[in-house]
C-alpha cells in the first residue's frame, strides 16, 4: 500500500508521477515471478511497493538498505565511482537488489533466485530505466520551514528596538 501523498519521503511527486511509477514497478514484479519491488527515499522511507511480500518487514529492509547505501557510497566515491549496485545474496535463494537512482532515491528488488537478479542492472540502463528516472528527475524537494531572520537590533532606533525586544 502506498503512503499517503503528504507522507514524509524525501521528495514531493505529483499525483501523476506516482501513478506513472506504480505502473512501472508493478510492470517489473509482473515479469519477476515470486519478486517485490520497493521504491524509497535516501532515509529509506517507502514511496511505493509493487507486491508486498508475506512475513518480511519490509520496512526494515529499506531502512537497512538505506544505511547500506549510505557507506557503500563513500566508497563508491573514493573507488571513482558514482553508479553502482548491490546484490545481497542468501544460499542462492534469495536476493536483495539496492540500485540507487537520479541522486534521490533507492531501488529495491528483493527476488527468489539470483539468476532473475542478473538482468536488473540491464533493465535500469534500458527504457524501464529510463521511464523511472524521467519521473524522478521531475520530484521536488519537499517543502521545509524556514526560520525567520534574525533581526540586529543594534541597527535600529532605540524606540523601535525597545518594541521588538
Amino acid at each position: 500500500m502506498p503512503p499517503s501523498p503528504d507522507a514524509n519521503i524525501g521528495f514531493t511527486l505529483t499525483p501523476e508521477a506516482r501513478t506513472g511509477i506504480r505502473r512501472i514497478i508493478e510492470g517489473l514484479a509482473g515479469e519477476l515471478p515470486q519478486s517485490t519491488v520497493v521504491l524509497t527515499d535516501f532515509a529509506g522511507r517507502i514511496v511505493d511497493i509493487a507486491r508486498k511480500p508475506v512475513g518480511l518487514n519490509v520496512e526494515a529492509i529499506a531502512a537497512l538498505a538505506a544505511g547500506v547505501h549510505a557507506s557503500t557510497r563513500a566508497l563508491a566515491n573514493t573507488m571513482g565511482d558514482s553508479d553502482f549496485s548491490m546484490l545481497f545474496e542468501h544460499d542462492a535463494d534469495r536476493v536483495v537488489y539496492i540500485r540507487p537512482l537520479c541522486g534521490k532515491a533507492l531501488f529495491l528488488v528483493l527476488l527468489k533466485g539470483a539468476a532473475a537478479a542478473d538482468s536488473l542492472d540491464n533493465r535500469l540502463e534500458g527504457q524501464f530505466g529510463t521511464d523511472l528516472a524521467n519521473i524522478l528527475e521531475e520530484a521536488r524537494e519537499p517543502l521545509k520551514a524556514v526560520p525567520p531572520p534574525r533581526v540586529d537590533l543594534s541597527g535600529m532606533p532605540d524606540s523601535l528596538g525597545d518594541h521588538v525586544r
